[in-house]
């Protein structure tokens, strides 16, 4: 049932994503304001930043899982140790219940199980050590990765956050230097204009003060005029496409900076996430590797103990097979 639900949400889901994604694309669909992660801008259109956002909130839903069957793998160690107690315990009872049973019927046979129970109580006590080790040592070590990949991700964080703070510098300035420019051009601009200006009102003024005089010099001092307003004219667009050159080639250049420093950011992201993943690696080698020692350790602690304990067992026995002999030939001699 779970399952069956789980994939009709699953397929509701991609078939809205998919559907808000090719229904929002185009320059229709243009962001009207600049969003920005990181001192990344994401330019597109609103089904672009709609993908990135369906991207990242299945990273986070795998970082969830992921989390959530660590914290399961270690809740079911957890019942497994608890259930092994449980069955230890069951066991001693059996064997005290055992020995009570054993002792009513002889004292030759009680005296070899009271040994047997010792020899058996004393491995239980010696495989919950060597257990209780074991888990102490997968606990640190399990403890041991885990801060490692802590300082890991730290260091990537930080890692992330210099680069993002040094291009977010270079892109100040960068924009810093383009709005200067801008403004020498619109500067230079405006002086040439007022100086246009200037030659027309003195050219007016002269072809005014011409035409006074006479007909004949105002037409010509007015051809003059005018073709000094046209070379002034002139002068002026030419000054204005240099501007707007200038502008351009500095709108060119901020672009080019901001490129370089977003590739220097990702660059250095990549190899920050490429050294989290090594030295994760190298931490779960190295628990790993303290894992299998500790269950070496607990396996040869084991087996010694129960090789102890038979042959502790066998002993109790030919004892007490010596002393029943021992008492039947007493018994037969009385007889006799």
């Amino acid at each position: 049932m779970f399952v069956v639900l789980g994939l009709i949400i699953l397929v509701a889901a991609v078939v809205v994503g998919v559907a808000g994604v090719f229904n929002n694309v185009g320059s229709g669909h243009a962001l009207t304001h600049g969003f920005s992660v990181f001192g990344y801008h994401v330019t597109g259109s609103t089904g672009a930043l709609f993908l990135y956002g369906i991207v990242v909130g299945a990273a986070a839903m795998l970082g969830l899982g992921l989390l959530l069957a660590g914290a399961r793998r270690t809740s079911r160690r957890g019942r497994g140790a608890r259930r092994e107690l449980k069955q230890s315990r069951g066991q001693t009872a059996v064997s005290q219940d055992r020995d009570l049973i054993g002792q009513r019927e002889s004292a030759p046979a009680e005296t070899a199980r009271s040994e047997t129970a010792r020899a058996d109580e004393a491995t239980r006590s010696e495989t919950a050590r060597s257990d209780e080790a074991a888990r102490s040592e997968r606990a640190r070590a399990d403890e041991t990765a885990r801060s490692e990949r802590a300082r890991a991700d730290e260091t990537a964080r930080s890692e992330r956050a210099r680069a993002d703070e040094t291009a977010r510098s270079e892109t100040a300035r960068a924009d810093e230097t383009t709005r200067a420019k801008t403004a020498r051009a619109d500067d230079k601009t405006a002086r040439a204009n007022e100086t246009a200006r200037a030659e027309r009102a003195r050219a007016d003024e002269t072809t005014r003060s011409e035409t006074a005089r006479a007909d004949e010099t105002t037409r010509a001092k007015t051809a003059r005029a005018d073709d000094k307003t046209a070379r002034a004219d002139e002068t002026t667009r030419a000054k204005t496409a240099r501007a707007d050159d200038k502008t351009a080639r500095a709108n060119e250049a901020t672009r080019s900076e901001r490129a370089r420093a977003d590739e220097t950011t990702r660059s250095e992201t990549a190899r920050a996430d490429e050294t989290t993943r090594s030295e994760t690696a190298r931490a779960d080698e190295t628990a790993r590797a303290e894992r299998a020692r500790a269950d070496e350790t607990t396996r040869s602690e084991t087996a010694r103990a129960d090789e102890t304990a038979r042959s502790e067992t066998a002993r109790a026995d030919e004892t007490a097979r010596a002393k029943t002999a021992r008492a039947d030939e007493a018994t037969r001699a009385s007889g006799r």
